[in-house]
């Protein structure tokens, strides 16, 4: 996929252009153009209930899942992981950028309407090691999450700590990925769970290791329920 527009000289002399691909003319109010815009609809149907991974299955949960169903009890995600959205939440994830928070913006309350009623007691983010964070500058899963939190009235809650700095998930395969969360999240001191629902909120879901940790955390803590959202799912 070419630069964005804003990213080459004189591109922000053109603010009518597609905030996903900065080549063809943005429409609507999350400004994607024609050809960028499917990239960001997830199927209708053929999707887990519980994962949203395919399901090819006759039912609505697919194989995985009945065999072992993750912690959590509902999932929702803003857009597949491939192309444009790809695209934008790798903008979004590791550069902090605006233009790509206004089309998760956009977007978000569809996602939020999938995994929030009824509402939750509060949200929670995956944590960050707080050295990656200081290099990086941000935390997309927290930004979501504030975002989130702002929508739906409730208070966004530091309930988790990562405990050491660890490989990227996303450089791992899926047994390697499940074997590296193993101790390497807690419950954050003191931390007070509600003993109602959490809104778990990460960047993508892959394997569903890191957020199935995280659940379970929170369930022994004490909340009732936990849901998932997440920009992607991978």
């Amino acid at each position: 996929m070419p630069d964005p527009a804003w990213n080459r000289p004189g591109g922000l002399l053109f603010p009518g252009l597609c905030l996903a691909c900065g080549e063809g003319a943005g429409e609507g109010e999350d400004r994607l153009c024609s050809e960028c815009r499917p990239a960001f609809r997830l199927p209708s149907r053929g999707l887990c209930q519980h994962c949203l991974a395919r399901n090819d299955t006759a039912t609505e949960i697919c194989l995985d899942c009945l065999s072992q169903a993750p912690a959590w009890t509902q999932a929702s995600c803003l857009w597949p992981f491939h192309g444009a959205a790809r695209e934008v939440v790798h903008r979004y994830k590791y550069q902090g950028d605006e233009k790509a928070r206004r089309v998760v913006l956009e977007h978000l309350p569809l996602a939020l309407a999938g995994v929030a009623i009824p509402r939750p007691a509060a949200v929670c983010a995956v944590p960050m090691h707080w050295l990656k964070r200081h290099w990086r500058g941000h935390c997309a899963a927290s930004q979501l999450a504030r975002d989130a939190a702002r929508l739906l009235a409730v208070p966004q809650l530091h309930l988790l700590r990562r405990r050491r700095f660890g490989k990227p998930q996303h450089e791992l395969d899926r047994d390697h990925r499940r074997k590296a969360v193993l101790g390497l999240y807690e419950l954050a001191p003191r931390a007070q769970i509600p003993s109602g629902t959490i809104l778990l909120v990460d960047d993508v879901l892959t394997t569903g290791a890191t957020l199935d940790t995280c659940a379970r955390l929170l369930l022994e803590g004490g909340a009732g329920e936990v849901r998932v959202l997440t920009l992607a799912r991978g």
